[in-house]
């Protein structure tokens, strides 16, 4: 059976790994690691080498068609194109201090778009805009996207959390959520355990415009983001469009993103199973009417989620 799910990923900034949240769909559909710092896109190429789905490119995207510097600085992530301001820094000056400039060739992400439906991730050092609108006339290939934002940036005349959230506004994506660590947030002095804090930066989660979701390829990857960011109820919320013999037939699918969608959504099914509000019989009812058969019984999906490295709720 042909893959309903065709999908790529690119992971823009991609220093030190693959983000988590994409881990699982490594070595399940392509990939494209985008470092422009040649020393570290050399080292994913041998980490990920073994991997043939996964490739490196050592360029930086943007809307630029010439060469940028890029400065490479003593906390190796944070190295970028723009100049720290020195007003809002909160790692200490040591950290931005940069070791060295060097330059690299800057391409446009819509010239590594293919035409599937694609998830993207940003982490560019306030260059995350630029790297938006270099998708151009493209940008509608994207179905879900992961980008750092920034409420008080530390480069000067880089983008603002306002920039990019209007920009994909303006472009038919729908902000899902926050999603933040600690490093992006500001406590303030002793502050208690029921404290509120004040964010700073992280990353902000975008979902392309559910009408705008056509095909059954773009339907599936929409739901798989959603999952992936543990946003389960969206994702099956969204899964429900796609039609019953398309979900007969991705969950006998082996080796692929859709098996790990149907992993998913058995991981929910089997949670949702044992809250006293949800209950059984609406939970496989549901199972039944997305799929055209009984939920399969528990040793079996314990089975499939072990295969698949999923926890067992």
């Amino acid at each position: 059976m042909e893959d309903s799910l065709q999908l790529q990923v690119i992971d823009v900034g991609a220093r030190y790994g693959l983000h988590p949240s994409l881990k699982p769909l490594q070595d399940r559909c392509e990939i494209l690691l985008i470092e422009p710092d040649p020393e570290e896109a050399k080292r994913l190429e041998s980490q990920y080498s073994h991997l043939p789905k996964t490739k490196v490119m050592p360029v930086a995207l943007g809307t630029s068609r010439t060469p940028q510097m890029l400065h490479l600085r003593q906390h190796k992530g944070l190295s970028g194109f723009y100049d720290i301001d020195k007003t809002v820094s909160a790692l200490g000056n040591d950290a931005y201090q940069t070791e060295q400039v060097i330059e690299v060739e800057t391409v446009p992400l819509m010239s590594v778009l293919t035409d599937k439906p694609t998830i993207l991730k940003i982490d560019c050092e306030g260059a995350d805009l630029d790297v938006l609108m270099s998708a151009e006339n493209r940008i509608d290939q994207i179905i879900g996207i992961r980008v750092e934002i920034s409420f008080r940036s530390s480069w000067v005349g880089s983008s603002s959390f306002q920039d990019v959230h209007g920009f994909l506004e303006a472009n038919e994506f729908e902000f899902l959520c926050f999603d933040t660590t600690p490093i992006g947030e500001e406590w303030g002095t002793l502050p208690l355990p029921d404290s509120k804090k004040r964010l700073m930066s992280g990353d902000a989660l975008y979902l392309r415009s559910e009408r705008d979701l056509s095909s059954v390829s773009e339907i599936l990857s929409a739901s798989l983001f959603c999952y992936i960011n543990r946003a389960n109820g969206l994702g099956l919320k969204i899964l429900s469009r796609a039609e019953g013999e398309t979900l007969r037939g991705l969950r006998k699918t082996r080796q692929n993103c859709e098996e790990l969608l149907y992993g998913y959504v058995l991981q929910h099914l089997l949670e949702a199973r044992r809250l006293p509000y949800y209950g059984a019989e609406q939970v496989d009812d549901l199972h039944m009417k997305l799929y055209g058969c009984p939920l399969p019984t528990r040793d079996e999906i314990f089975s499939r989620l072990n295969s698949l490295g999923l926890s067992i709720p």
